[in-house]
């Protein structure tokens, strides 16, 4: 949840419980100048909805505010991946060419001639991204560059690309489908 959704979400309730402690000071005062209770033990519902309509009215709008939180926050995949994604404008263009123990972040980029040193590769999924002639070092025969992501779907295509390597004799490449996939490809498209 955003900072801005607690903000609103507190001011919501203060506000509410102000405006219960202005009632309740306001039945004292009527009740000590007629020297009577502050209110009848029973009321009409007309009566209490006049009463008490700002209450009502601050907790259908909290209601409302916990709806469009949870609305915002919660599909399938814990994002929309067809509003995430950017392809609408060109990749930029990384010219550095070394990149030594530091986090990348890849998306929307075309690296060029790059040359990765024990990083970390963040791929979040918000768009393409390219890489032209990449090298990897390595140190006592390793690849000390890892992936990551904070995007629920990319971390678990991730982790079927590893389950699918480490599978004896099993080989993966990586094939971008696009709107129509390379013949001899068979692939089901995404059901909504």
């Amino acid at each position: 949840m955003a900072l801005t959704d607690w903000i609103q979400t507190a001011a919501a309730i203060y506000f509410a419980w102000q405006q219960n402690r202005i009632f309740k000071r306001q039945n004292e005062i009527i009740a000590a100048q007629s020297k009577r209770t502050a209110a009848k033990v029973e009321i009409s519902w007309t009566v209490r909805v006049k009463r008490y309509w700002p209450t009502y009215a601050m907790l259908a709008l909290i209601g409302v505010t916990a709806y469009d939180i949870y609305d915002r926050h919660h599909t399938e995949f814990g994002y929309d991946p067809n509003l995430a994604w950017e392809d609408n404008k060109p990749l930029e263009r990384v010219y550095q060419p070394h990149f030594t123990n530091q986090t990348v972040n890849v998306d929307g980029k075309n690296f060029i001639d790059p040359v990765f040193d024990n990083v970390t590769l963040v791929y979040n999924g918000k768009g393409p991204f390219s890489m032209e002639n990449p090298q990897w070092v390595r140190h006592n025969n390793q690849l000390g560059s890892r992936l990551a992501s904070r995007n629920k779907v990319v971390n678990a295509a991730f982790l079927l690309h590893c389950a699918l390597t480490q599978a004896g004799g099993c080989q993966t490449a990586c094939v971008n489908m696009g709107p129509n996939p390379p013949e001899g490809i068979d692939i089901p498209p995404l059901s909504k």
